[in-house]
Parts: C-alpha cells; structure tokens; sequence
C-alpha cells in the first residue's frame, strides 16, 4: 500500500491551524445563571444549597445574592470549565449600597486544582484577592482606581498566569494586578461573603470565553522537525524506488 506522506504532512500542518485558530479567535458567549451551582460551607465541608438567613435568586442573565443574617459566608455560584486553561470572564456588578461598597461581602473568583484568584468587592471598593493550596495564607490586598459609578469586572488565566481587571463602561478594562502559578482545570465562582445583614450583590451578563491552550512554540518546532524527517524519509524510498 502507497502511502503519501506529503497529504499527511498537509492534513498535519491544517490540524495545528485549526487548533491555534480555535484558541485565538473563540468569543466570549453568555452564561445563563439559571444553570451555576449552588452550595455553601457549613463549618464542616461544602455541601449543595443555599445557607440558613440567605436568599439566592438565578435568573438568566441576574443573580442576585442578599444576606439576611450575619452569617459571614455566603452562597458560591459555581460553573466547572473542565480542563480548559485559557480562560476570559466578565460579569457587571451592582449592589444595594453606595460606592465605594461599604461593606466586604462579595467576590467573583476563577478556582483551579492548584488555588484561585479573583477580585473582592468591599469597603474599599476592590480588592485583590489570590491563593494557592501549597501555601498557608491567601493575598487579600486592598486596590486604588476605581472611585464609583457602574462596574464591570473580568478575569482572565492563560495558563499558569492570571489577572484581574475592571471597567466603568464595559468596553476599556484597567488592569488591576497579575501573577502566575496556577495550573489544572478552571472553575468560576460568584459568591457574597458579607456580614451585614440586608446587604444584596447582583451579577448580571455574564460572559466567558473558555479554551485550552494553543501548542507553544517548542511543540511546535518539534512538529517542525519531525515532519521534516518524515520528507527524509520519503525522499529516501523515493530514491530507491527510482
């Protein structure tokens, strides 16, 4: 049986194609909120639902999450992104108090195997927040830009590396902190943590745009070379043939 190891070369070649055009082009689709998961600590482990003295409201593109005790943790909104490391959130925030927020009560997070990182929604107005599960402590530092008005937040990992950055329109994005060294799948968590009883945070359109990463350029560069044996050797029985 001949085999044309040029049109598997080229059928190779198209295969790398697609996937980097897949990882580079896919767009940010909506999140219909009616399908997170729900669950909470109860001291002991995380169990489904939604704690005592809280309320918990999934509407398509709104939820909505009010404490209606001083329980300090709140409901966590989960939505599982597999094994996907190439990730890009954005969601609008809205609450029930002025801003700068007068209370620490909410978060949005992207959680892996390895840690999480995301931004806090507080006293302060935002905050920096990240951990990883080799270390004993998290980062929670407070973060100077934002002064008020409408809120727009997104997180983006590629990677290893993560940032976070928030707008006030939507569409320009200032960058608020990155780091790196997480790894393993990706995880988006909406939660509210606060202790003031009455306090309501709504995330609203939620959007995500969720790959896994395009090869590097090592790999490419040994897919390189090895398809540059494989045209030795069928240059090779070529010449034999001949």
């Amino acid at each position: 049986m001949k085999v044309d190891l040029g049109r598997i070369i080229a059928r190779g070649f198209m295969c790398v194609s697609i996937a980097l055009v897949s990882a580079s082009e896919a767009g940010a689709t909506p999140v219909d909120l009616t399908t997170l998961t729900v669950g909470y600590n109860n001291g002991t482990n995380f169990v489904p639902g939604v704690p005592p003295g809280w309320t918990n409201i999934q509407e398509t593109n709104l939820l909505s999450i009010s404490n209606g005790s001083t329980l300090g943790d709140g409901p966590h909104n989960g939505l599982y992104l597999g094994t996907a490391d190439q990730v890009v959130a954005t969601v609008q925030i809205t609450t029930s108090l002025a801003n700068p927020f007068s209370g620490t009560f909410g978060g949005f997070f992207i959680d892996t195997s390895s840690g999480f990182f995301g931004i806090g929604v507080g006293a302060s107005g935002l905050a920096e927040q990240y951990g990883f599960n080799d270390s004993p402590s998290s980062v929670y530092q407070a973060l100077s830009g934002y002064t008020g008005g409408p809120l727009f937040l997104e997180l983006i990992r590629s990677s290893s590396s993560f940032s976070a950055e928030y707008s006030t329109d939507g569409i320009a994005y200032n960058l608020l902190y990155q780091q790196s060294g997480l790894s393993g799948s990706s995880s988006l968590d909406l939660t509210s943590f606060g202790a003031t009883a009455g306090e309501t945070i709504n995330f609203k359109n939620l959007d995500v745009a969720a790959t896994t990463a395009a090869p590097e350029p090592a790999s490419l560069a040994l897919f390189a070379i090895g398809l540059a044996a494989l045209g030795g050797i069928r240059r090779r029985n070529a010449n034999s043939v001949g």
